[in-house]
């Protein structure tokens, strides 16, 4: 991307709510605009999620940006406590080999987001970032490290996008976490489904959980690729018609 119109905000230093204590980590990545209210950062130990607390105002408006990052604590899928966000030059990221290149949907003539021609001849590590792509025009967004691919959906929801899941892949199998994206429970784990990858396409196979909205688990099965072996682990509701979720 062309950062010219960055300007003199290369080094703006953005500080958020400060925590007590200097036990901070800091890195410096990639910070992706999910098009909604949360953020992704990508840097050499993977990918994460995080929310700033300035509510109401926008802390960029490039679709991203390469920035350093303090904050007090990191999770698997969350960072939380970020006191500073420095925008840097995109060089600092595109020497992180971990991350490799960046490349960003272009739009074709209905208006949507279609792929670069030349992403597919890159087999190194690389960052995908989709824009409005049909037919529900979502924000996906890829992360290539090596043999495994994470992608993460936003869909669109009113005038916003949502995060609506997360999928982990290596060729072999696939993992992928679907999210509540709206009311109180917005970003809680709603299900989680396990595929496994049969003559050029992933079949759903060991566990399925479905999630209420307060995080209790709700319903587990056991999916064997053959419908007849499918077995039922614990149910809350045997009552109520199950949801059936596909993750493409």
């Amino acid at each position: 991307m062309n950062f010219k119109n960055l300007g003199l905000c290369l080094f703006l230093i953005i500080s958020l709510p400060a925590y007590a204590g200097n036990n901070l980590k800091k890195s410096c990545g990639v910070l992706i605009n999910s098009g909604g209210d949360s953020f992704l950062f990508y840097d050499r130990s993977g990918v994460k999620e995080f929310e700033t607390e300035k509510k109401g105002k926008r802390l960029m408006s490039k679709k991203y940006s390469c920035a350093c990052m303090s904050y007090k604590s990191e999770s698997e899928e969350y960072i939380r406590g970020i006191t500073k966000i420095e925008f840097v030059k995109e060089k600092t990221c595109l020497e992180q080999k971990e991350i490799g290149k960046i490349y960003v949907s272009e739009v074709d003539s209905t208006g949507q987001g279609i792929p670069p021609e030349n992403i597919d001849s890159d087999k190194g590590n690389k960052l995908y970032l989709g824009y409005d792509n049909a037919p529900r025009l979502e924000n996906r967004f890829f992360f290539y490290k090596g043999d495994v691919t994470t992608i993460y959906t936003f869909e669109k929801y009113g005038s916003t996008f949502a995060k609506f899941g997360v999928c982990s892949l290596d060729g072999k199998t696939m993992k992928c976490r679907r999210y509540y994206e709206s009311g109180i429970e917005k970003g809680r784990l709603s299900e989680e489904i396990n595929y496994t990858y049969v003559k050029g396409r992933y079949v759903e196979e060991g566990l399925h959980a479905l999630y209420d909205q307060n995080g209790d688990v709700a319903f587990i099965e056991v999916k064997n690729r053959d419908y007849k072996k499918d077995k039922v682990l614990f149910d809350r509701y045997p009552e109520r018609t199950k949801r059936s979720f596909y993750f493409s």
